[in-house]
C-alpha cells in the first residue's frame, strides 16, 4: 500500500469514522508484512487527535513534534 495513498477527510466529513475505517483498512493492508504503522496527523486541536489515536485506534505516543510561531 502506498503510504501516500490516505491523505485528507473533507471538513464536513469529519467525526463520521471515516478516518478510523480507513486506518483500520490500512493496517489490515500491511498486518503480515509490517511490525509498526505510523500515523502522521496536523491539527490545532492535538487533545482531540491524541485521544482519536490513542483510544479509539489503540496507537501509542512515541514522539511529538512541536511548534511555536515567532
Amino acid at each position: 500500500m502506498d503510504s501516500t495513498a490516505l491523505r485528507e477527510i473533507a471538513p464536513e466529513r469529519r467525526s463520521a469514522g471515516i478516518g478510523a475505517a480507513l486506518f483500520r483498512y490500512a493496517q489490515e493492508q500491511v498486518r503480515h508484512e509490517a511490525a509498526y504503522i505510523t500515523l502522521s496527523a496536523v491539527s490545532k486541536n492535538y487533545r482531540a487527535l491524541l485521544r482519536f489515536c490513542v483510544e479509539e485506534l489503540g496507537m501509542e505516543l512515541w514522539s511529538a513534534r512541536l511548534f511555536k510561531r515567532l
